[in-house]
């Protein structure tokens, strides 16, 4: 199923699990709050920020898409390789406005990073839940293996909810009932 409707669209295998971790994000509205400076915000659309590593001295570019809670999955891929092939030219640089960030949703990924566990940066004084993925390997059986952390915020989240989230998030792959 998922192999099916990645052939449709020039989308990437990242961006495929990055746009249904926002599907699934939005049902829940738990992830949508902020505490920032001192007061609650709802933000029922949050922007997409994800860093994108480079091989220069900036090191990093932010990949920002905004609306991505309405996008449907080729919207949101076309939009994912626009971004990506611009940071390739260099047509997207750090900005040192980074307003923008607490109220986004972060997820970063690591492909060429294998991790059981995983410490993930958490600034002080944010609500802000952070998710990662991580490389992809075969177990012994030959399955794929892609690890997912996740820095959730107490305030906004606990273990149930983690878990009405994984639940949700594994459902679009068909890997749950």
């Amino acid at each position: 199923m998922v192999q099916d409707q990645l052939t449709f669209t020039k989308g990437t295998l990242t961006a495929w699990l990055i746009w249904n971790l926002m599907q699934s994000l939005k049902e829940l509205s738990y992830f949508q709050w902020r505490y920032i400076d001192g007061q609650w915000f709802e933000v029922k659309n949050p922007p997409l920020f994800s860093p994108i590593a480079l091989n220069t001295s900036e090191r990093f570019a932010n990949l920002i898409i905004e609306n991505s809670f309405n996008m449907d999955w080729e919207q949101f891929a076309n939009t994912w390789i626009e971004k990506k092939e611009k940071i390739k030219r260099g047509e997207i640089f750090q900005t040192k406005d980074i307003s923008i960030f607490p109220f986004s949703q972060f997820i970063g990924n690591l492909p060429n990073l294998y991790f059981t566990s995983l410490t993930l940066h958490h600034p002080l004084g944010s609500s802000q839940n952070f998710f990662y993925f991580g490389a992809r390997r075969r177990d012994e059986k030959g399955n794929t293996l892609m690890p997912l952390a996740a820095k959730l915020h107490h305030s906004s989240c606990d273990p149930h909810i983690f878990e009405l989230l994984l639940n949700n998030y594994l459902k679009r792959f068909s890997f749950i009932n």
